[in-house]
């Protein structure tokens, strides 16, 4: 027989995103998530333990900004390490970002045929749009897009 016991309740985890899938914001290695704070209207980083912001300044405005939408800035963002991220921007530039050396850009790469109409309200890394079977020309897009963002 098993038994569940709840250990911890992660408070801010799931407050801010409104979102099932709340893993997406998690690091790879389980020790931090990425968090919106909204009395400094910024993103943060905080300690998967205990809930403390990791890096004070937050991260900075010209990576993600808080002025947009920010559960739309949140769909663009995918762990890549621990200590790296992706962002995508309106425009479909994408940024690896380097935590551990104060947020510094590491690589940029401009996604072919990215269409933020099309994207805005999906996660672009875990949750595009379904396909049907005849869209070859999609498919082959998607697969482009795939490879140049590896």
């Amino acid at each position: 027989m098993v038994k569940w016991k709840l250990i911890r309740r992660m408070k801010r985890l799931t407050r801010n995103y409104g979102r099932a899938d709340f893993l997406e914001f998690v690091s790879p290695d389980f020790t931090s998530f990425i968090d919106v704070d909204l009395a400094r209207k910024n993103f943060m980083i905080r300690d998967m333990q205990t809930e403390e912001i990791l890096y004070e300044k937050g991260i900075p405005s010209y990576l993600m900004n808080y002025q947009n939408d920010p559960e739309e800035v949140l769909l663009k963002f995918k762990w890549v390490g621990n200590d790296m991220f992706k962002i995508i921007n309106k425009s479909g530039m994408e940024k690896l970002v380097d935590i551990g050396t104060e947020f510094r850009q590491e690589q940029f790469n401009q996604i072919a045929n990215y269409d933020h109409d099309v994207e805005q309200y999906r996660n672009f890394y875990t949750d595009r749009a379904p396909l049907e079977k005849n869209e070859v020309s999609e498919r082959l897009i998607r697969k482009a897009q795939a490879y140049k963002t590896a």
